[in-house]
């Protein structure tokens, strides 16, 4: 089924509801220690020539986050690696031989230094993560869903080993990290595995990928369509930016406006 067209413009229309930042997030990030460089995971190269998401090619020539030209004043945020050209700040090294472990707020750190690099709002790019690693202790590393069903890891090695059995039986839909990046369609844009794994280049590729989606569809609200749906998918899109729009109000982000409550369903108030 194609997207119509009244569907496409209710999108276009409907806009995210913004609304300050959430508490959460309004002060500075905490440091967290860099991630010791990962060998790859013997046996599991990434997949060649596969398109992205229906309808969505990849991140056009856009490598991982090596070789990436800093953002001119951007430093990287203390003890995270910069990404390549941009300096840690000064004085607080990487902990060396500290790898990130699940729940120590990686994710949250490496969201709101990439929507700061690619001009990203961060209530939408936040909330996009919510959606997708989101629980409790918040954005989780180390969290997979294979084909549709969450698969919580509590360390880097649990989760290549997670990945080594569902690839070994036949898993073909995989969703890797911080911001899901989906294994099938997007595994050849990584170096190994472990670096779909890793926060910094988990995070900085979906910031790399939305803002092209945004580049491309115009808004916000189209981008994150596309972000989880192909543009055939009327159904699911609505879920996901539904589903975007509700983690944007629950974490303080954003509130409902009457057109976003009509559009997913809410009671009117």
């Amino acid at each position: 089924m194609c997207e119509r067209p009244a569907f496409r413009a209710a999108l276009a229309w409907l806009g995210l509801a913004l609304a300050g930042a959430a508490p959460a997030l309004a002060g500075p990030v905490p440091a967290q220690p860099a991630a010791p460089a990962q060998p790859a995971a013997p046996g599991q190269p990434a997949f060649a020539g596969q398109p992205a998401v229906a309808g969505q090619p990849a991140v056009a020539g856009q490598p991982a986050v090596a070789g990436q030209p800093a953002v001119a004043g951007q430093p990287a945020v203390a003890g995270q690696p910069a990404v390549a050209g941009q300096p840690a700040v000064a004085g607080q090294p990487a902990v060396a031989g500290q790898p990130a472990v699940a729940g120590q707020h990686i994710c949250e750190a490496q969201v709101a230094a990439a929507a700061k690099r690619y001009d990203i709002p961060l209530a939408v790019f936040y909330a996009v993560g919510l959606l997708e690693t989101g629980g409790r202790n918040g954005l989780q590393p180390y969290t997979m869903n294979i084909e549709g069903r969450s698969a919580p890891n509590p360390s880097l090695s649990a989760a290549l080993a997670t990945f080594e059995a569902a690839h070994r039986r036949g898993a073909s839909l995989i969703d890797i990290g911080c911001m899901q990046i989906n294994y099938r369609w997007h595994g050849k844009n990584f170096a190994s595995v472990t670096e779909m794994f890793d926060p910094a280049h988990n995070v900085d590729y979906a910031a790399r990928f939305l803002r092209e989606l945004k580049t491309r569809e115009k808004t916000w609200t189209l981008a994150v369509a596309r972000y989880n749906a192909g543009p055939n998918n009327n159904a699911a899109q609505k879920q996901y930016v539904c589903g975007v729009i509700r983690k944007m109000v629950n974490s303080g982000f954003g509130s409902w406006t009457t057109n976003a409550r009509a559009f997913c369903g809410e009671p009117a108030v």
